[in-house]
This record gives C-alpha cells, sequence and structure tokens, in this order.
C-alpha cells in the first residue's frame, strides 16, 4: 500500500475526520465497508430501508421543524398517515425557494451545537443558499464517494487530482480547513480559473510527477484541457480514469476528452446540498444512485415525451436540517433497465442527467422554448465541443460555441440552422453563432447553458 493511501486509511479516517467533525473515528470506515456490501442488495432491501428511515425523519421533522409540520397540515396528513413510498409522494417538494425564505424553521430544535454546520452554495444559479448540514451526514458522503469511486479502479486513499474552482480567498479559515482536507484525502487542488496555455502546461507537470491516478472536474474544464493537449504536446498523466461532474457531460464531449487523454471517462451528479446522488460505473450505460444515502423520485413533466422530470430527493442521513421530497432544480429520465446492468449491481440507474431547468427562453409570441431542446440543439450539432445558449431578443439566439478541430463556422452554423429547423421551427428565431475560444464560467467554476439577457 503506497504511504499516502496508508495515511488516509489508518490516520484521516479513523482520527483527523472525528477531531475535525466530532464524530466517531470509527463510522467513516465502517460506513464504508457497508457500502461495499449493500451495494449488491436486491432493490427490494434498499426499498424497505429507504421506507424505514423516511418514516422515522417524517416523524423527526413533524415534531421538531415548524416548516415540514406546516407542509403536512397543508395536505391534511400527519406523519402516520404515509403507508408508503408511493404515498409519500403526496407530501409538496421542498424548493430552493421554500429553504431560502424559511431557514429557520427548517433547522431542527434539536440539532445540537457542534453537531452540525451551516453550509451554503456558490450562487450560481441565482442568489446562494444556506442549509444545514450534520457533520456525522458529512463522513457518510465520503464514504460513499470513496466507494463509487472504486468502480473506476480507484482504491481508497490513492492520488487524486481535482481542477476545481478553488477559494478565491486562501486565507479564510474556512479555505484553510477545506485544503487541508484535501491534503490529508490524498488529493492535489487545482483552480479551474487559470486555464491558459501555460496554466495548463503547469498543472499538467504537476499531476504527471505526482502520480495523479484520477481527474475530477467540470465537463467545460476538462474540454479546454482536451483541446490543449493536442495543441501544446502535453504528456498527461497515466490516469485509471476522469470523473466529470458539475455540469451536463455531452456524447461530443465524452469522445474529445477520452480521446486526449487516452483512458474513460465517468460522469457523477451530485450537489451541495445532498452531496452525490449518482456515479457512473465501469459498465458506462447511466448512472447508479446512491441508493443507501439518498431515496431519489423523478417526477415527471408533461411537456416532455420521453420520461424526463424533476429530479427530486430525500436525504436519508441529515437529521439537522431534513431534506425531504427536496426539488434539485435539476431533470433526468430513468434507465429503460433501472436495475438491471451489466456490473451486476441492483441500484437503480439514470439514463442520463439534462442539467438545469433554464432561464425561460420565449419567443415573440410569448409561446416558452423548453431549455432541453436549446440544449439538444447545441449538444447535438456535429462540430460543437462546448456552446453557451443567449437569448437578447425576442427573436434571435445567439450560440457561443467552441468548436471541435476541424470545423469550420460555416459548417457548424448550418448544422446548428438545420437542428434548429427541426426542433423549434425555421421562423421563431434568427440563429447567430460566435466562435470562441473560452467561454466564461459562473463564479462556482461551472458553464451556464442557458442565459436569457433581456429586460423585462
Amino acid at each position: 500500500m503506497a504511504p499516502g493511501a496508508w495515511f488516509v486509511r489508518h490516520i484521516t479516517y479513523p482520527i483527523l475526520f472525528p477531531l475535525l467533525r466530532g464524530v466517531r473515528g470509527r463510522d467513516a470506515l465502517e460506513m464504508y465497508a457497508h457500502y461495499l456490501e449493500s451495494e449488491r442488495w436486491p432493490i427490494e432491501r434498499h426499498r424497505e430501508v429507504q421506507w424505514s428511515a423516511i418514516q422515522r425523519l417524517l416523524a423527526h421533522a413533524h415534531e421538531n421543524c415548524p416548516f415540514h409540520r406546516a407542509r403536512m397540515i397543508s395536505i391534511g396528513a400527519e406523519p402516520g398517515d404515509f403507508k408508503s413510498l408511493e404515498d409519500y409522494a403526496r407530501l409538496p417538494v421542498l424548493t430552493r425557494e421554500d429553504v431560502q425564505r424559511n431557514l429557520p424553521d427548517l433547522i431542527s430544535r434539536t440539532a445540537k451545537r457542534g453537531a452540525w454546520e451551516l453550509n451554503s452554495t456558490s450562487g450560481s444559479t441565482g442568489t446562494p443558499l444556506s442549509f444545514g448540514v450534520d457533520h456525522q451526514r458529512y463522513m457518510r458522503v465520503r464514504a460513499v464517494l470513496h466507494r463509487n469511486q472504486g468502480w473506476m479502479g480507484l482504491r481508497l486513499g490513492e492520488r487524486h487530482a481535482l481542477l476545481w474552482a478553488a477559494f478565491a480567498e486562501t486565507r479564510t479559515a474556512k479555505s484553510r480547513l477545506h485544503r487541508f482536507a484535501h491534503w490529508a484525502m490524498n488529493q492535489q487542488l487545482h483552480s479551474a480559473w487559470e486555464l491558459g496555455d501555460e496554466d495548463l502546461r503547469s498543472v499538467n507537470d504537476q499531476m504527471r510527477r505526482w502520480g495523479a491516478k484520477v481527474l475530477t472536474s467540470f465537463s467545460s474544464t476538462l474540454v479546454t484541457y482536451a483541446r490543449a493537449i493536442e495543441r501544446l504536446r502535453l504528456q498527461t498523466p497515466r490516469f485509471l480514469g476522469i470523473i466529470s461532474t458539475g455540469e451536463t457531460l455531452f456524447p461530443q464531449q465524452r469522445d474529445l476528452i477520452e480521446a486526449a487523454f487516452g483512458c474513460r471517462v465517468f460522469n457523477r451528479y451530485g450537489d451541495m446540498e445532498l452531496g452525490d446522488i449518482a456515479h457512473e460505473c465501469e459498465a458506462h450505460d447511466g448512472m447508479h444512485l446512491n441508493e443507501e444515502r439518498i431515496y431519489t423520485e423523478i417526477v415527471p413533466d408533461p411537456t416532455l415525451r420521453d420520461g424526463t422530470g424533476d429530479v427530486v430527493c430525500t436525504d436519508l442521513d441529515n437529521w439537522s436540517m431534513p431534506f425531504l421530497r427536496y426539488r434539485t432544480g435539476d431533470m433526468a429520465r430513468w434507465h429503460e433497465r433501472p436495475s438491471d446492468c451489466a456490473c451486476g449491481r441492483p441500484l437503480r440507474r439514470f439514463a442520463e442527467v439534462q442539467g438545469r431547468r433554464y432561464d425561460i427562453v420565449v419567443d415573440r409570441d410569448g409561446t416558452p422554448i423548453n431549455g432541453l431542446v436549446l440544449e439538444d440543439i447545441g449538444s447535438g450539432a456535429e462540430g460543437v465541443a462546448s456552446f453557451q445558449c443567449v437569448q437578447r431578443a425576442p427573436d434571435r439566439l445567439l450560440f457561443r460555441v467552441i468548436p471541435l478541430p476541424g470545423f469550420d463556422r460555416d459548417t457548424i452554423h448550418h448544422n446548428l440552422l438545420e437542428r434548429s429547423r427541426r426542433s423549434i421551427g425555421p421562423e421563431r428565431f434568427q440563429i447567430d453563432l460566435e466562435l470562441v475560444d473560452e467561454i466564461a464560467p459562473t463564479k462556482s467554476g461551472k458553464l451556464r447553458q442557458i442565459v436569457v439577457e433581456m429586460d423585462g
């Protein structure tokens, strides 16, 4: 066992995490071992465990969280009135706006000082969201994440690089704590903010000398890196695999990244509020849900015919601030064989996660255009490595495109026009094209796919 991996298994998990989080040292390693076993459970066993946990959470939230109690009263229900997971779907969804407006009434009155902390999102889609998180839940998030990374061949504690939205202010206590946590987990952290040629050359050399086994980053950042590999003739690290997360991963992006790095890409889906929700396995046929930690539903959108709908999740581990039927803001659809994967794990699968519900694009007649349709136009046009769709007038859409090698402006514009005519008709919008070397991310480091920049 390499020294770094030994340190993570024998120092970080049982000693450092408990000191930092105030929890029992054995829990993380025990949960890691438990998740290695439970990934093979039949789905019926997961359903039983999930329903038992949700029943306890419903009773706890009704007793100790005024907002959740009011939600149940609004439909004339008490915790015992919910008889099954299907019946649980009667509970109204919890939204980001609910959390923003009612945070004090969502924190459990039994939450003990020192056993939980207040976190917040980056605010990449608007106002930052503050929420409470159990320290014990943090340990379980880490344990299931490391279980999932084992599916790509990465053993607990092996060297893992992240090209990430690093903390801009490195002198704050929180920033120092996060950097220490990365070091203690044998992870090398690099900023996704600086992606010029010399920056990427330096990052690439550091990861190669260090011997990173896996790289995690956003899909748009990985595309920028992949395009630089050929241009700068970089000798890349010998990665076991690459994790793409935080943004929608399109097929042409996957192909480009895999060709440049010479290894497979593993898609991962999650958010700050819930942690990791789903992860791709070695079969590369959808993303398995973390059934042990999160009960996940898809509420179909009646305007879409393929079963795509809103992702709604219940965190089974966060008692300080229960997330009961929380709408993540993302959309997904089930795999046609959710629990029948070639890898043998019965954990249910998403066929794909199609990203955030977007700024609403509306044509000149006031008819809204589903953001997923626009995403399909951009992602499916041949020659497009990455894109952003911007509406600045009722009858015009601008596609900012990072092109794939070998495709000129006229070809890409023609491809966008053809897909637009087939998807939304020939007369609704004028389609403009701007070829760019990069698309500015939000302050979280993520790419915002659909943007409306009109008054009113």
